[in-house]
């Protein structure tokens, strides 16, 4: 049977005069082999062979370092070693001239013994193998005999996970020269008193995060509202009733501060409320959000609004933000991503300043470097891990954290030295690699919290996280000690309880997670949301039916999501209502979710009577489905949506898709449609997400070919043309081959303007020339 096999031994010492000494150390050995439920073997002079289950490999490996370290501290030194192996172990034939058990593992075990040096532990490949994952090893140990090698454990830094503990010395990563020349007129500018807006543009781990922590501690605003995605950015003021918990922690912390701060009781009552998830009216949500800004905005103080992503904040929040902010002296730092359209968030009175934060060049990566690794570690070492990182700071502090983690620079003093060489090759590696590879090396305990905490609302509370690891199978005990182990390896914020460190990091984990366990997590999540939420809170349950349809539960999650629409719609926020009943109809589609979500469509258009002295814009008139002579039954959405698309009217766009969906329209059709509404905000990678959707849902020939049209559309803006080339031309040949002259002209529309952006004007005329319409 597979066993692991222990050979210690002692290296010879000339004319030793003290041979007692070496047997009475040889019986102590023998003691603490069987004690820790070793099986003796043999004992020869000072050899001791013993085999233990390979399920206690670390055990067993602890034990040796501690025979290892036991015989250092004896003066003087007893000169030992020990050899370990992994293999099939044979049982002895019970023949009196031959009692032992026997395999080629003793005869390996034996060879690297011999080999080892002084003080050394080895391992044989398949014992290294099992170790891996949890120890660091140093010299390679050559037998010389056919081809057997092993390797010495590195016993100044034995296991991986006092290596990524080491990560807790390295420093914060400080903003980068170029950040700082790129916004140093911004900084100047809100100097000015006034309400500002500023749009932050970047790739993914651009530093927007750390830029602004950094100018928070230089400018110490009297308030700091961080608001971020809620799930499915479905719950109407969900991300605006995060970051009010995020601030003061829950209802009653809300509560005493507004009270603290002399609000009006009514505006007091009505923040307490959103921070409750129920369904407060939109205009006192709005006039009490404007009252808390102006009242921590006296005496010149400065109050900051941080939108971070906008894209994945709900509707009603940022309708919220944008019209409180109105009139009062307020900073608005919203995160967009490159190509990202900015939505008119303020009027013209306000001081907008936009900001691409740039890719960082050589000098400023190894700025970075320098920065998080520390001033007295060398050179050489800043300028590896500043390549590794590649463009962006957040891969450069990624690359040092992973580079610790695995143990090839450990802490030598105050500077970081390599452990034993470089890491071989010098080109940069993606952030997300560089994650992962951290990640492998993870105990499996803290990979749970660490998914519970990424797979949970943005801003959770402890409480909240606390039901989903309990559900999960972990006390109290074992959840605060991963707590603190997430924090010391960088995988948890140290500010911010429940923050991963990064959204890539977020993303990573959850791109890993494996399907029935997310859904498990997802489950958990909206039991916990329900158990830790205010019990009227409406408005909740479309966090509560988000997690329960991604978790599986979709007929319930629907209800939950139908019920919050229906608060809303009574709450006056028409638009989430309509988003909701839409969701509804995307997760399950029964006849009664659609019964439902049509009857609420219909109650939201009906538009509510407007306060005194204020006339509210009408709802939007009923989608118009249209049907071509040659179209086999399938329903298309309205040119409407079409409309709203190309005059760049984006919420009504979105609205229309909204109700088709809701009312029974094709969902293929819609999602095809709201890939192309994103793709017109520049908004690349959402866009193709829908478009994935909408292949998903596609019926027949005839869906296949608009989806192929669409994503010719996608991929020309995403410059692939020869990727584009080929989607057009496989929307070509399935119109053709149904006879759908419509979708012909379409595809070969798509094609002349593949053809245009190569550069062949002729080509792309003739094909236009050759459209049946």
């Amino acid at each position: 049977m597979e066993r692991l096999v222990l050979w210690h031994r002692l290296i010879p010492v000339p004319d030793d005069p003290d041979s007692e000494r070496r047997d009475r150390w040889t019986r102590a050995v023998v003691r603490r082999v069987t004690d820790a439920r070793g099986v003796l073997l043999c004992t020869v002079g000072s050899t001791v062979a013993a085999c233990f289950d390979v399920v206690d490999l670390e055990r067993v490996l602890d034990l040796a370092l501690d025979l290892l370290g036991s015989a250092e501290r004896e003066e003087p030194h007893i000169p030992a070693c020990i050899a370990l192996a992994a293999g099939e172990l044979r049982e002895s034939a019970r023949e009196p001239a031959f009692p032992f058990p026997s395999g080629t593992v003793l005869d390996r075990a034996q060879l690297l013994a011999n080999r080892a040096r002084l003080g050394e532990l080895v391992l044989d490949r398949e014992a290294r193998s099992l170790a891996n994952r949890v120890y660091l090893f140093g010299r390679a140990v050559a037998t010389g005999v056919a081809g057997l090698r092993g390797e010495a454990l590195d016993r100044d830094h034995p296991r991986r996970d006092g290596c990524r503990r080491a990560i807790r010395h390295l420093q914060p990563a400080p903003v980068p020269p170029c950040t700082a020349d790129a916004t140093r007129d911004v900084v100047e500018a809100l100097d000015a008193r006034g309400r500002h807006a500023v749009l932050l543009r970047g790739p993914r781990g651009a530093g927007v995060r750390e830029w602004l922590d950094a100018l928070e501690r230089t400018r110490e605003p009297a308030l700091v509202l961080r608001i971020e995605a809620v799930p499915g950015g479905l719950e109407p003021l969900g991300g605006l009733r995060l970051a009010l918990l995020r601030r003061w922690g829950s209802p009653d912390g809300v509560a005493a501060a507004m009270t603290a701060a002399a609000l009006d009781p009514a505006d007091a009552t009505t923040l307490t409320r959103v921070a409750e998830g129920r369904a407060v009216a939109r205009d006192p949500a709005l006039l009490a959000l404007r009252a808390l800004l102006s009242t921590f905005g006296d005496d010149d103080a400065e109050v900051w609004i941080v939108l971070d992503p906008l894209s994945g904040i709900d509707a009603a929040t940022v309708d919220a933000v944008a019209t409180a902010a109105s009139g009062t002296d307020v900073i608005v730092f919203t995160r967009l991503g490159v190509d990202e359209e900015a939505p008119p968030f303020f009027s013209a009175d306000a001081r907008t300043h936009e900001v691409l934060l740039p890719a960082l060049r050589g000098s400023d990566a190894r700025a970075v470097a320098r920065g998080v690794l520390g001033e007295a570690t060398d050179d050489d070492v800043v300028r590896r891990v500043g390549v590794l990182g590649g463009d962006t700071p957040l891969g450069v502090v990624e690359a040092a954290r992973t580079l610790v983690a695995a143990g090839d620079l450990v802490h030598d003093g105050d500077k970081l030295v390599w452990r034993v060489s470089p890491r071989g090759g010098i080109e940069a590696i993606a952030a997300e690699s560089l994650i992962e590879e951290r990640l492998a090396t993870v105990e499996p305990t803290l990979i749970r919290v660490l998914g519970a905490a990424c797979v949970a609302p943005s801003g959770a509370s402890t409480a909240l996280i606390a039901e989903v690891c309990k559900a999960d199978g972990l006390d109290a005990h074992s959840l605060a000690d991963a707590v603190a182990r997430l924090r010391e390896e960088a995988l948890l914020r140290p500010d911010d309880p429940w923050q991963p460190t990064s959204s890539v990091l977020r993303e990573v984990v959850l791109q890993s997670m494996h399907p029935a366990r997310l859904n498990e997590l997802n489950r958990f999540v909206a039991e916990a949301v329900e158990r830790t939420s205010h019990r009227d809170g409406e408005l909740t349950k479309a966090t509560v039916g988000w997690y329960l349809a991604e978790g599986g539960r979709e007929r319930d999650g629907a209800r939950a999501l139908i019920e919050a629409g229906r608060a809303a719609q009574l709450a006056g926020f028409t638009r989430a209502a309509l988003r909701l009943a839409a969701a509804a109809v995307q997760y399950d589609d029964s006849d009664a979710t659609r019964a439902a979500a049509t009857t609420l469509t219909r109650a939201a258009r009906r538009p509510l009577p407007p306060p005194p002295g204020e006339t509210r814009r009408t709802a939007p008139a009923p989608i118009t489905v249209v049907a071509p002579p040659d179209d086999d039954g399938t329903e298309v959405l309205s040119e409407r949506v079409v409309h709203g698309i190309l005059t760049r009217d984006f919420e009504a766009a979105d609205r229309y898709i909204d109700i088709a969906v809701a009312e029974g329209c094709d969902r293929g059709a819609a999602e095809r449609l709201r890939a192309l509404g994103l793709l017109a905000r520049g908004d690349l990678a959402a866009a193709m997400r829908a478009l994935a959707s909408s292949r998903e849902l596609a019926a027949d020939d005839r869906a296949e070919a608009r989806g192929a049209l669409a994503h010719a559309l996608v991929l020309l803006y995403a410059s692939d043309l020869g990727g584009a080339v080929r989607a057009a031309l496989a929307s070509l040949a399935k119109s053709r081959a149904r006879r759908d002259p419509r979708g012909e002209a379409a595809a070969l529309h798509a094609l002349a303007l593949c053809y245009r952006a190569l550069g062949k004007e002729q080509e792309a005329e003739a094909i236009e020339e050759a459209s049946p319409a």
